[in-house]
């Protein structure tokens, strides 16, 4: 019994879907939601979600950081009204040669 064999001509291809995941995203527009909303409702980490969804923190932090505008226009009674702002930076790395420090700044309200 002879076998064919057809090979594709194209070895690999891309493929972008923005209803899926936006351009230049490293997770699905479902996933980064889904992670803004734990961090920004359920007050979860982004390392904690990271390890749930099986990536690195910055991953989640930069879904949160493409999601959180939408999730606070959506709902604004969630914060009332501020007495104080805290804001609080951390050394969160160290590039370089020299060590040059990055820092993070990050706030809450009471």
């Amino acid at each position: 019994m002879a076998v064919s064999v057809f090979w594709c001509e194209v070895a690999s291809f891309t493929e972008q879907a923005v209803r899926i995941a936006p351009a230049r995203a490293r997770v699905s527009s479902r996933a980064g939601q889904w992670a803004t909303e734990q961090v920004g409702r359920r007050g979860r980490t982004a390392a904690e979600i990271a390890e749930e969804l099986g990536c690195a923190w910055d991953t989640v932090d930069r879904a949160v950081d493409r999601w959180e505008e939408a999730l606070l226009a959506a709902d604004t009674d969630r914060v009332g009204a501020v007495d104080a702002l805290r804001l609080d930076e951390t050394l969160f790395q160290r590039r370089g040669r020299r060590n040059t420090r990055m820092w993070r700044t990050s706030g809450s309200a009471d």
